[in-house]
């Protein structure tokens, strides 16, 4: 066998994930320099940039099929929901204050 033809081919999901990827950084990146992130806590806005950047980390791991993007595919995956269900928590504790 010649190296081509051991060289393994990326599966069609991979290659839709890791556009979605570069597609989500490209969306999310401009709302960085606008007010919206102003409802939420301060720390919020400087965590979602590292996960931008690791998404596009992944993206580019996945694409080049290397072990170590799924390993921070999970780890990114694990931070990000860590971070909406810190969020909804907040967010509930705040709505119980305003409405007492």
């Amino acid at each position: 066998m010649s190296n081509e033809e051991m060289k393994a081919k990326r599966p069609l999901a991979i290659t839709v994930l890791s556009l979605c990827f570069v597609l989500g950084a490209v969306l999310i990146a401009p709302t960085f320099f606008t007010t919206y992130y102003e409802q939420f806590p301060p720390w919020y806005e400087y965590a979602l940039a590292v996960i931008v950047a690791m998404g596009l980390l992944v993206s580019i791991g996945l694409w080049e099929m290397r072990g170590w993007a799924v390993m921070l595919y999970a780890i990114l995956t694990l931070v990000g929901q860590a971070m909406a269900f810190t969020n909804f928590s907040l967010v509930t504790i705040f709505r119980r204050e305003i409405r007492l």
